[in-house]
């Protein structure tokens, strides 16, 4: 098959898991013998995009539309552009990564072709941040069925943000889009219902879902194994003989879950010595001591900090989507402990993996 895949937030080298998982479908498709082509979508200067592209690290065809200030508050005209591009190049269907309030403007302009939609998060059913967790834990509503509601708990909680005149791209797309309008909540019932296929991570999300979609697929993520594989060598110089557990990613992300691994690394302190905790944060945490900030850690870096640790914690408090920290610890040789949230409790079985 011809197939066209268009995102509004692709980064390369990437910001995070919705473009390696991207990435790696992409090349995946060709592998199968598909011809596939990448519509990035955004504008060229940081302030507005999520990141930049190097196009000579993406191994497949990339197309990049760029939208400049005339068009950035113009969600039609974005569309527009989108499927012309598209429209040139021919295929025989359409898969709609990731973005954010655009991506229902977007799918809506291919609603004639064969389309699927991927959600990488809980886009779609949480306007507020996508992430479907509220006051520290998972948020019951779903703006799917329940769209007065969201509309009001993302205008509270961006309101100092949006009263301060400099939102930033999140919000500053949300205005654009009038999200916060009846009209964006048919548009996104419409393009829901429009497309063949809804692709999701875990079981939660197609929960939430089920019944918008004539169908929902889960599929979770993955990681390269052969890239992540590495030479385990825990006790290296850095740890001084001590026990290594480490947690990587936006650890200053609360729900992440840091406030919780420190407080276990402190009920641990208390019964015993000669481990610490190592964080992915370039500044030191308040807390228990034997939690130390390593710094913000490149690829490279990562897999260095594999190698020494032993064993690697992902303690969300967040119903992770997916969960690509633990897949790719995994992958690298280290056993996980992780939260029974989300994806995460479908990738570690207790006691086995």
């Amino acid at each position: 098959m011809r197939l066209a895949v268009v995102d509004l937030q692709f980064s390369w080298p990437p910001l995070g898991g919705a473009e390696i998982d991207l990435y790696h479908v992409v090349k995946g498709l060709r592998c199968l013998g598909h011809e596939v082509r990448l519509f990035a979508g955004g504008a060229r200067d940081a302030s507005w995009e999520q990141g930049g592209i190097d196009a000579d690290r993406v191994p497949f065809p990339l197309e990049f539309l760029e939208f400049g200030p005339e068009v950035r508050t113009d969600p039609e005209r974005i569309a527009e552009i989108c499927r012309k591009a598209v429209d040139a190049w021919s295929p025989d269907a359409v898969l709609i990564a990731f973005g954010f309030f655009l991506k229902i403007f977007v799918a809506n302009a291919f609603r004639d072709y064969p389309m699927a939609l991927r959600y990488y998060a809980y886009e779609g059913v949480c306007p507020r941040d996508f992430r479907l967790f509220l006051d520290g834990k998972p948020c019951p509503h779903n703006y799917l069925r329940e769209p007065d509601v969201c509309r009001r708990c993302t205008l509270e909680s961006r309101s100092r943000e949006i009263a301060s005149g400099r939102p930033g791209p999140y919000v500053s797309e949300y205005l654009t889009c009038k999200a916060y309008a009846p009209a964006f909540y048919s548009q996104t019932i419409q393009a829901i219902g429009a497309a063949r296929t809804v692709i999701v991570s875990n079981p939660i999300m197609a929960r939430h879902f089920a019944g918008w979609s004539p169908a929902v697929i889960e599929v979770p993520g993955g990681a390269d194994t052969k890239a992540l594989r590495c030479e385990n060598d825990p006790g290296g110089a850095d740890s001084r003989g001590k026990t290594i557990f480490l947690m990587t990613g936006r650890v200053d992300d609360p729900a992440k879950g840091l406030g919780v691994l420190q407080e276990a690394a402190s009920r641990l302190a208390k019964r015993r010595d000669g481990f610490e905790v190592w964080v992915t944060a370039d500044a030191q945490p308040p807390g228990p001591d034997v939690v130390k900030a390593v710094g913000w850690r490149d690829h490279q870096g990562i897999m260095e900090l594999y190698r020494q640790a032993h064993v690697c914690v992902v303690p969300s408090v967040w119903e992770e989507p997916f969960g690509l920290a633990a897949v790719e610890a995994m992958a690298a040789g280290l056993p996980v402990v992780a939260s029974r949230v989300g994806g995460l409790q479908r990738i570690v079985e207790d006691g086995v993996t």
